[in-house]
């Protein structure tokens, strides 16, 4: 019973020694600093060639810009779509009533503050499926 112990200590103790002493491949890297001259390296700049315009040259690479009329015509179109899907299409959107109408389909009139803020409305209680949607617990409620 003692000669299988000691030969499985003796199986152990040889390979940590080889483990131990055997050449480590993962050794640090042997480098030249020489090697590491970063004077030769790509600056950012050059990766963005838009922002690297030298000086006294006709700048003749630049995107159009757009006219600040038509920028916003297209936000005011994007609100638009906006209040269109949130709200009953056309009756509230046309005439700008969905301002006026919280989340629910309650109206409120005091624009001097969020409506839960004045008074006016209370928050919406929201199902349980939403509010672990939104990573809230059950009974969470809507201030929209």
């Amino acid at each position: 019973m003692v000669a299988p112990k000691r030969g499985v200590s003796l199986i152990a103790l040889l390979v940590g020694a080889f483990l131990l002493l055997r050449g480590n491949k993962a050794q640090a890297a042997q480098v030249s600093v020489a090697d590491q001259d970063t004077s030769e390296a790509p600056r950012e700049s050059d990766y963005n060639p838009q922002t690297n315009i030298p000086t006294g040259e006709a700048v003749t690479n630049l995107p159009p810009t757009s006219d600040p009329a038509e920028v916003s015509r297209r936000v005011a179109a994007f609100l638009y779509m906006i209040r269109a899907c949130e709200h009953v299409y056309p009756r509230d959107v046309v005439n700008d009533a969905a301002y006026g109408i919280f989340y629910g389909g309650a109206r409120f009139y005091d624009f001097s503050d969020h409506p839960t803020i004045t008074g006016e409305l209370r928050p919406v209680k929201l199902s349980d499926a939403v509010c672990a949607a939104s990573g809230l617990g059950p009974g969470c409620v809507s201030s929209a």
